[in-house]
């Protein structure tokens, strides 16, 4: 069934067990406005109330997605199995107004990479809940703070002890990047290489390389890439690349220590060593030009490609 199929099911009704009905009324209809449609009595104390809650949806989400969320909405919270959201016009207020009415705060609102503001709370009932504003289409100011955000929970994965988690949370990340040039495949393409998938990391690397990158990712890929061709076996086209690759202050002389390792597993030994020395010996106090002398003498000439 698709978006254009008609629907078998009329309605999703979700049904919570209540310890006070009065008190989830005050909390649900009054506080966080839902307008009640229906309520009955039945035999003994039996009472139940039907709540209007506009459009009902039905997310599913595997664990990859609920963590990404996760890191998002909160600053480290799980979610429940089930989790309850509510779209409202003004996330802020509406989530002071329940935390207000006894609701525990868990995170407060926050925009997400997706422009709409989010906050988690946890019912008196003990209902976990997302209350969420979208905040509708960018101006070109607000496209390079969604820019920013997006980064923002891409640096959140950093640290994480579970390298393919983050892998599946970047797969996430990079199907929502609000940009047009490769920084999703650039971001992706690191996060496969520090879980080990060489192979697929180096795709995402080509894809970075042909969508585009600023000048300092550019140069941080190429240190990355020259490394996994590296580890794939891939010996010469590591040792091609980082020698055409571009400068920048933000490598420092990694391109050279990457270029001495590669020249290292081609067996070029003495030509390894030599530009190793050469990277350091301008950060050394002293013995600069010795050293610099004892490098040349390694080799006929300075390393070719």
């Amino acid at each position: 069934m698709t978006a254009s199929t008609p629907s078998a099911v009329r309605q999703l009704r979700l049904v919570v067990q209540v310890d006070d009905l009065d008190a989830a009324l005050r909390f649900y209809r009054d506080a966080l406005g839902l307008t009640e449609r229906a309520a009955f009595d039945g035999d003994g104390d039996a009472r139940v109330a039907i709540l209007e809650a506009g459009i009902a949806t039905l997310e599913l989400a595997n664990p990859a997605q609920v963590r990404m969320i996760d890191g998002l909405e909160t600053d480290g919270d799980t979610s429940d199995p089930l989790r309850v959201a509510f779209e409202v016009d003004d996330a802020a207020a509406v989530t002071a107004a329940l935390a207000g009415a006894g609701a525990e705060l868990v995170a407060s609102s926050r925009e997400t990479p997706w422009r709409s503001l989010n906050s988690r709370l946890r019912s008196p009932d003990g209902l976990q809940l997302t209350l969420f504003e979208e905040l509708g289409a960018a101006s070109e100011d607000d496209a390079d703070d969604e820019l920013l955000l997006w980064q923002r929970a891409v640096d959140r994965l950093d640290g994480l002890e579970d390298p393919d988690g983050v892998v599946e949370r970047m797969r996430v990340l990079a199907a929502r990047y609000p940009g047009t040039d490769g920084v999703a495949h650039f971001e992706l393409g690191g996060a496969l290489d520090s879980a080990g998938h060489e192979a697929e990391a180096a795709a995402e690397y080509e894809r970075a390389v042909a969508a585009g990158l600023d000048d300092e990712r550019l140069a941080r890929l190429s240190i990355q890439y020259a490394s996994t061709l590296r580890n794939l076996g891939r010996t010469e086209e590591a040792i091609v690349l980082l020698s055409s690759a571009p400068q920048h202050p933000s490598i420092g002389a990694a391109r050279e220590v990457f270029l001495a390792l590669a020249l290292h597993s081609a067996g070029r030994t003495d030509e390894a060593l030599r530009t190793a020395l050469e990277a350091l010996a301008p950060t050394l106090p002293r013995y600069r030009r010795s050293v610099a002398a004892y490098a040349a003498d390694l080799t006929d000439s300075a390393p070719q490609t």
